[in-house]
């Protein structure tokens, strides 16, 4: 390391090979790098990021490709709110059952979904709340199904959703002669499938779907 002519030698080589940046482009592109970071981090909080225009289902029953990453209705399930799933659908344990959820763009959506009450229970009065908004009330009734239907406004994208479904009544079963089961139910819940406000044609068709699926004349 003490001969300076064959150090010299090399440094030249080093300058003639070497492609150095200049921090004009240094810093740009590092620019690039922490804005990537940024929108690769909104949803760091594990919620799931719900796909529009696809109805998600809560029972236990689904056919599920293992070999693609698959959201499913029942990872929107959050807390202690809800029973195990039956094979048609999860019924809440409580007075409120909550989903959570991201959407990836910000905009106005609608949401539409399905409801029901076992034979046994009393009618009682329902709500979904967004974000401590009222999206939905009304009634449901013994042994039927309700279909319900609501707005979601979403200022900031990847914003989580805090959807809580809200009934009145539940029914304990261990109160019930001879019934086997212990558990506290409040509502099922079936199917729920989010929109853009945008895409009508979708919502209309969507929304016959449900009709002709859960809705006897």
């Amino acid at each position: 390391m003490t001969d300076k002519a064959w150090l010299l030698e090399n440094k030249n080589r080093v300058a003639e090979k070497a492609k150095f940046k200049s921090w004009r482009v240094f810093s740009k592109e590092l620019i690039s790098i922490e804005a990537g970071l940024d929108n690769s981090m909104q949803n760091l909080s594990g919620w799931p990021v719900l796909s529009t225009g696809k109805p998600f289902f809560f029972g236990a029953n689904q056919n599920i490709d293992l070999k693609k990453h698959q959201l499913i209705g029942l990872e929107l399930l959050d807390g202690l709110g809800w029973n195990l799933p039956d094979e048609w659908g999860c019924w809440s344990n409580s007075n409120n059952a909550c989903l959570k959820f991201v959407l990836s763009h910000s905009g106005t959506y609608s949401f539409y979904g399905a409801i029901t009450l076992s034979d046994i229970h009393s009618q009682t009065s329902a709500k979904v709340i967004v974000n401590e908004n009222v999206a939905w009330q009304g009634n449901v009734y013994p042994g039927k199904r309700t279909l319900f239907k609501g707005t979601i406004e979403l200022e900031k994208a990847s914003q989580m959703i805090d959807m809580q479904l809200c009934v009145n009544n539940v029914l304990n079963l261990a109160d019930v002669a001879e019934s086997p089961d212990s558990r506290r139910l409040g509502v099922g819940l079936i199917e729920l499938c989010v929109f853009p406000i945008t895409e009508e044609k979708e919502r209309l068709e969507y929304l016959e779907q449900l009709i002709d699926k859960y809705i006897t004349y």
